[in-house]
């Protein structure tokens, strides 16, 4: 979150630039990854992840299934580039940040 709005005042207070940016950290990861540190994070200890077949999906989600299945490569080249600087880059401290130190009800 502080570096969704740290990306907002860069671009209002840069408004030299131009173009489309996207709003993704410097070092994306899988859904799997992205479940699995939550998880860890939330409850600290063993964890099972039992992944969803796409045919599931499919069946339950209909045509938005194609939403959830599908991939996309996106970059934060672009920004870095201009010279933001991310506070959390990397996703267990970025996790950290959002679930502890905001104080969000479990």
């Amino acid at each position: 979150m502080d570096d969704l709005v740290d990306l907002f005042i860069y671009m209002i207070e840069n408004r030299n630039q131009a173009g489309v940016f996207n709003a993704i950290g410097p070092n994306p990861v899988s859904n799997r990854t992205l479940v699995k540190e939550l998880a860890r994070q939330q409850k600290p200890g063993f964890h099972l992840t039992i992944p969803v077949p796409a045919f599931m999906l499919r069946i339950i989600l209909g045509e938005m299934s194609i939403e959830v299945l599908k991939s996309a490569r996106v970059s934060c080249r672009k920004i870095l580039e201009a010279g933001f600087q991310f506070r959390h880059p990397e996703l267990p401290e970025a996790l950290r940040n959002l679930l502890h130190e905001q104080n969000f009800p479990d």
